[in-house]
């Protein structure tokens, strides 16, 4: 069973720093990658993030992909792996993306799950819901091949997760995309955090390199609740509207 990271004290592999103190944003960004036995954790501005953007994460594949190889696990490479968030939000909605484009060697078969997740979101909040959607691509890939996609409010609320299937790609690259209903959250206060997860798995044959390219999206929209004192301004108001509309009616 894959661990779930979120809102739990993370042992820090070799080679991995916590962001600065100093950030300019508030909460953590991170990508956990469990493969096998293992989870190899990427932090925002660690030593694997090659952009020093706060709630950016994009990954120093080639540095990545011989760092999990000293693991034993060389029958996965990322071509391209980063994930990204608009902490601390926005009136329009918050979100977190991840992106991953990974190769299985010749003669593999690997499955692997990505895990992303960033706290310290404020806004929006009030009555809310989340959006959960995915899409890429299968190249080189046969039909034991698969995707799934899961978003999360809090570690509490998930949507359902759908699974794409690889068709028989015959050496050439077919497209998906899923997504999930609208999942109701209640009411939303701040601070909250988002989560996401995808598990792939990709096969190659003797003679060709199978290739999953994926983006996953998750989005929490919510409508504000009135202020209680708007509401009591709002009602005293009701005996004036009613005074003046009997006046006028004399």
């Amino acid at each position: 069973m894959v661990r779930l990271h979120y809102f739990k004290h993370l042992a820090l592999i070799a080679g991995l720093t916590f962001a600065s103190a100093s950030s300019a944003s508030a909460g953590t960004l991170q990508i956990d990658l469990d493969i096998g036995i293992d989870t190899f954790s990427i932090l925002d501005n660690g030593s694997f993030d090659t952009d020093l953007t706060p709630n950016v994460i994009v990954v120093d594949v080639s540095q990545f992909n011989g760092f999990i190889a000293g693991f034993g696990y060389t029958d996965l490479t990322f071509k391209s792996l980063s994930a990204n968030s608009n902490n601390p939000g926005a009136n329009s909605g918050a979100s977190i993306k991840i992106n991953s484009d990974a190769v299985a060697a010749l003669n593999a078969a690997v499955q692997f799950t990505l895990t992303t997740f960033q706290t310290g979101f404020i806004i929006p909040t009030g009555i809310g819901n989340l959006a959960s959607s995915a899409g890429g691509s299968w190249t080189q890939t046969d039909t034991n091949d698969s995707a799934t996609f899961q978003s999360a409010f809090q570690n509490t609320l998930f949507t359902t997760k759908p699974t794409s299937v690889s068709p028989d790609t015959g050496g050439f690259t077919a497209s998906y995309n899923s997504s999930s209903p609208l999942l109701p959250l209640g009411i939303v206060t701040a601070p909250f955090s988002l989560w996401n997860q995808t598990t792939i798995t990709i096969s190659s044959t003797a003679d060709l390199e199978a290739e999953n390219q994926f983006t996953g999206t998750t989005v929490l929209r919510a409508v504000a609740i009135p202020e209680p004192s708007s509401v009591i301004m709002m009602l005293s108001a009701v005996p004036a509207v009613m005074a003046l509309r009997r006046f006028r009616g004399r």
